[in-house]
């Protein structure tokens, strides 16, 4: 498994999904910038799970820019990337 690190803008507000076992994950979307002319930005889901999602949900808003360390998941079937989350680093 590769990590990358990868400065992001968050495009929406986190959502918070809490299971029955109290364990919880967050879902947004961000925005990553984009080599390709006339193209500036790729919007990627993202997905964050347990203390770091509860610490991303609760600092970060739509807008603000982040340092992640995640590893990007290729979904063959549906077509679409996904960024899981595994740090956070602030960016001031």
């Amino acid at each position: 498994m590769q990590y990358s690190i990868l400065t992001v803008q968050i495009a929406t507000s986190p959502e918070i999904l809490t299971f029955s076992d109290k364990s919880s994950k967050i879902t947004f979307f961000v925005k990553v910038l984009n080599g390709k002319k006339g193209y500036p930005y790729y919007y990627m889901k993202a997905v964050a799970k347990g203390e770091i999602g509860n610490s991303i949900a609760n600092l970060y808003n739509q807008g603000d820019y982040l340092l992640i360390e995640t590893n990007i998941q290729y979904n063959q079937l549906t077509r679409y990337s996904l960024l899981s989350i595994n740090n956070d680093h602030p960016i001031f």
